[in-house]
């Protein structure tokens, strides 16, 4: 079952519980805006490595709020950090009220506040600003206290890698400074919003996938290609922010490649797609997510663009599947 793979927007629905005139409210909006959600670039030195925390196939790191040390999905799929409000509800001043859309197209209503501090592994942040929403279906699946989502207004200055085999994420100033080996090599990276994304090729045809820490699986647009490229092998059970489930085919298809970096195969769900996309400037055909980024060893800039991979001697991780061609 899966809660992590939900993409979330900002919408700004309302401001009925800002007790405050229009011209205050104008104004408090207009700040936000100005200060790009989070208020300071974080000053980074030196390469910070955290250990990461593995519950299934989504990633935890620890992070305080507000002198509270707790668990954080690391989610570059998410737009921002995002606050379990079992946790925080009462901490600070609820701003504005805020519409959201789950990856599961379902509706919800959510508040947002301000953060007096925020830390994470030594860097420290002010004057945010962070969503509250109700992680409690993610808890209760996970079978952990999750206090929240870090998402990218806290990441995009800093270039990470996930390293797997040691258990860390390393955050780093730029990937010169990277603390073992250097790269051997890069892709363009793109940003469709707040999601990265790279340009591949996949069964013959040319798509967009999009990096994602908080998708457990890979997804891909169901019915994008030709059905006898997907070899299926089960269904799997999905959940949203509201727990609401569907049920996806989950199969392998063949002939991955994304510059140098190359797999016989990629494991996806399928997936209906169309509202995720619905809310971002760039379609996206899908999502790479853990199951794809254990296999790898990736480092990705914001700053840069980039998305950086060191090649293994036995690269591909995939089971392989007959070949087949698709027309674009």
């Amino acid at each position: 079952m899966k809660v992590g793979n939900n993409r979330i927007r900002l919408a700004w629905a309302s401001i009925a519980h800002l007790r405050a005139n229009k011209y205050l409210v104008f104004l408090i909006v207009c700040l936000l805006l100005a200060l790009n959600l989070w208020g300071n670039n974080p000053a980074i030195g030196t390469p910070i490595i955290l250990p990461i925390h593995l519950v299934g196939k989504s990633v935890f790191v620890e992070a305080t709020v507000n002198g509270k040390t707790g668990y954080y999905l690391f989610d570059s799929g998410a737009p921002n950090l995002i606050l379990n409000s079992q946790y925080f509800q009462n901490d600070d001043a609820l701003l504005i009220e805020t519409g959201l859309m789950g990856f599961n197209g379902e509706a919800l209503t959510t508040k947002s506040l301000w953060v007096k501090a925020f830390s994470l592994g030594g860097i420290s942040f002010e004057s945010n600003y962070a969503l509250l929403i109700d992680l409690s279906p993610m808890e209760r699946i996970k079978h952990i206290r999750i206090d929240g989502i870090i998402g990218y207004e806290v990441i995009k200055y800093m270039v990470w890698k996930l390293d797997f085999d040691r258990k860390e994420l390393q955050l780093m100033p730029s990937i010169a400074q990277h603390t073992s080996s250097p790269p051997t090599d890069s892709i363009d990276l793109y940003f469709s919003g707040h999601i990265p994304y790279i340009k591949v090729n996949l069964s013959g045809k040319r798509l967009r996938l999009g990096i994602d820490t908080g998708a457990e699986r890979n997804l891909l647009q169901d019915k994008l290609l030709d059905s006898a490229c997907f070899r299926q092998r089960g269904l799997l059970r999905m959940a949203g922010l509201t727990a609401d489930e569907q049920r996806l085919r989950v199969g392998f298809v063949s002939n991955f490649s994304a510059g140098n970096l190359q797999a016989d195969s990629l494991e996806v769900a399928l997936a209906d797609l169309r509202q995720f996309n619905a809310e971002l400037p760039t379609r996206l055909d899908g999502l790479l997510g853990i199951s794809f980024l254990k296999g790898h060893h990736i480092a990705i800039s914001y700053q840069q663009s980039k998305l950086y991979f060191w090649r293994q001697p036995t690269e591909n991780n995939f089971v392989a599947v007959e070949i087949c061609a698709v027309g674009d």
